[in-house]
């Protein structure tokens, strides 16, 4: 996705390596991943965006202020966002951030507690693709 968006995938891994995750579950439907930004570390997310927007209580609109927080108009706006797209047979994705306390330490498994890192976040926007049926599938519908 980064590369159909024209950035440079490895210079952005060298610039901001990860150094920990919060796998994905079919549960919690999201995963995060957490990266070295300068000395400090940053957690992004991605995932069903209902569930990524529950986790935010800013949004970056793109402004020259940074972040705002995220009212009830935002996430009904977004939410309408969201449903326009799957009506269009698009499937969507949340993404969100949050840069962290510098204490916060992974496990050895270079895995991070999600209730420690997954709150508070920003929303940083949606991201809308075309996900063809997979092959068999249309077959499987008509029995």
């Amino acid at each position: 996705l980064a590369a159909k968006g024209h950035i440079d995938v490895r210079r952005e891994q060298e610039q901001y390596p990860r150094v920990g995750q919060i796998s994905f579950s079919s549960q919690r439907k999201r995963m995060t991943t957490v990266h070295e930004d300068k000395n400090r570390r940053v957690a992004f997310v991605k995932g069903a965006p209902d569930n990524i927007i529950k986790l935010c209580s800013t949004i970056d609109d793109g402004g020259s202020n940074g972040a705002r927080a995220l009212t009830d108009k935002d996430r009904k706006e977004i939410t309408d966002t969201i449903m326009r797209y799957a009506d269009d047979g698009m499937r969507v994705l949340g993404l969100a951030q949050r840069y962290l306390p510098n204490d916060l330490a992974a496990d050895a498994q270079g895995e991070f507690d999600a209730d420690e890192v997954e709150r508070d976040m920003t929303f940083l926007g949606l991201v809308a693709m075309f996900d063809p049926p997979r092959p068999g599938v249309r077959k499987a519908i008509a029995q």
